[in-house]
């Protein structure tokens, strides 16, 4: 999906998402059973933390300096900056340009996301997106991870100051600012809800992957953000409901 028919549909749906967003065929055994095994597992616990140990560190992939990147991935990384400067969410180069990323390139994405200001809400949330879309390792699982278990940013004006009083007539605009102020958790939510439905597809899909998906949602269940646990929870709820 690109980003920008995902920005209004976010926007349609917002805070809401619920089961029926999500549709999670179970129909390949190998996966299945992978899943099975999975949601059965005594080594995953409620909270989604691996076995022996605490939930796993969702920021600490390897950080690569811009310099150093390939004149390729430069080049996506100087388009990226274009893009957040002209705030144009429709640009083609999101789909064109900014795409089949290298582990160097996701490393890099990774620090320009923790040097963000948490206000930037749809520059972070563009990121999140970018890595969703690429789903192909722990460390990419475990970022988007990291994303659905940050404190709430309460308005978008300051992240750690709750907004002015509004009137009745607010009521549309708030909601609006509720889903922005969350687009960084929905499209991490969503890209690891699709990265699964793909993987359940595919009879050689990577069975690993597979279980550390579910793992993120555990643990996004006790997202900080009560509406972010609550979208994780239906995840795992249609998940476990598969036949």
């Amino acid at each position: 999906m690109q980003r920008g028919k995902l920005i209004v549909l976010l926007a349609v749906l917002g805070i809401g998402l619920g089961v029926a967003y999500y549709k999670l065929p179970l129909s390949i055994s190998e996966p299945k059973a992978a899943v099975e095994s999975v949601l059965k597992s005594p080594d995953v616990n409620p909270a989604g933390s691996l076995p022996g140990g605490s939930p796993s560190n969702t920021h600490s992939a390897p950080v690569v300096p811009v310099s150093s990147l390939t004149p390729a991935d430069q080049q996506k990384m100087k388009a990226l900056d274009e893009i957040f400067t002209s705030k144009n969410d429709n640009d083609p180069r999101i789909d064109t340009e900014l795409k089949n990323f290298t582990p160097e390139m996701k490393s890099a994405l990774l620090a320009k996301y923790a040097a963000i200001p948490a206000e930037r809400r749809n520059e972070k949330g563009t990121i999140a997106f970018l890595i969703g879309r690429e789903i192909n390792s722990k460390a990419d699982v475990d970022f988007l991870k990291g994303i659905l278990m940050e404190k709430p940013c309460l308005s978008l004006g300051d992240c750690n100051q709750p907004p002015a009083p509004h009137t009745g007539a607010d009521d549309h605009y708030e909601a609006t600012n509720e889903t922005t102020a969350r687009y960084p958790q929905l499209v991490s939510i969503r890209a690891l809800n699709h990265r699964y439905e793909e993987l359940m597809q595919d009879p050689k899909a990577n069975a690993t992957l597979i279980q550390q998906i579910i793992e993120a949602l555990r643990e996004a269940q006790n997202s900080p953000d009560p509406k972010i646990a609550d979208e994780a929870k239906a995840s795992l709820k249609q998940i476990e409901n598969q036949p």
